[in-house]
Parts: structure tokens; C-alpha cells; sequence
């Protein structure tokens, strides 16, 4: 990074986006290792994993929308789509390339790959138990 540019002024947005992309593969590789535990077959666990992670990324997308739709709505529909906005890896992963380390993220992070890794780690116990 510094062979062949200048990141100087703006190090620490650098770090924060490189933190970013590095928290994003971490939980991704957590979703695929959990479905790689679940099924057997290789191709299943790719098909799985594509498509839950392609509704994560587009749920950021959808969740205004329905948010806008909504507007005028209960209390109860507006709170469950906040919880949809904030299931959305999009939006937690652009903040942090914007350079923004908020806890909000950092803690969307961390639920991913702890939630997603405890499933692995229940799905392999099982297969030894049986």
C-alpha cells in the first residue's frame, strides 16, 4: 500500500476499511463453514451459502423500501425492519469502507461469525454423536 501510493493523511480510514474487509471474510467464511458442516455434499453447501449470503448483502436494498412502504404503520412492523436493516451486511460493511469503525458494525461482526461458528460447532458434535 505505501509501494505505491500515499495513504498518510487518511491511515487510520485505511486501517478501518482494511479492518472492514478483513471482518466481512471472516464472517463469510463462518456462514460457509456452517453449512459445510450441516450438509455433505460440497456443491449444497456452495448453493447455500451463495444464497444466504446474496440475501444478507440485499437486504440493505430492500429494508428502506419497506421502511418508506411502511411508514405509517405499528410499532412492532417498524421495529422488525430495523431488525431487517440491520441483519444487512451491505450496510455495516460500506460504513466501515466509508472509514466509519462504529460499534453498531463491530458488534454485527461479531453476532455473524459467533452465531454462525456455534452452529458449525453444534453441527459437527451432532455427526460425532450419532
Amino acid at each position: 500500500l505505501f509501494y505505491y501510493g500515499n495513504p498518510g493523511p487518511e491511515l487510520a480510514q485505511t486501517g478501518v476499511a482494511l479492518g472492514g474487509f478483513w471482518l466481512v471474510g471472516l464472517s463469510y467464511a463462518a456462514v460457509g463453514a456452517c453449512f459445510s458442516a450441516i450438509t455433505r455434499s460440497q456443491v449444497i453447501a456452495f448453493v447455500l451459502t451463495f444464497v444466504v449470503l446474496l440475501v444478507l448483502w440485499m437486504l440493505g436494498a430492500v429494508a428502506p423500501d419497506a421502511a418508506a412502504a411502511a411508514s405509517g404503520s405499528t410499532p412492532a412492523l417498524a421495529a422488525g425492519l430495523q431488525l431487517v436493516a440491520w441483519l444487512s451486511s451491505a450496510e455495516h460493511f460500506e460504513q466501515m469502507v466509508g472509514g466509519l469503525a462504529s460499534t453498531r458494525g463491530l458488534a454485527y461482526f461479531a453476532f455473524m461469525i459467533g452465531a454462525f461458528l456455534i452452529i458449525t460447532k453444534t453441527a459437527i458434535e451432532s455427526v460425532r454423536w450419532r
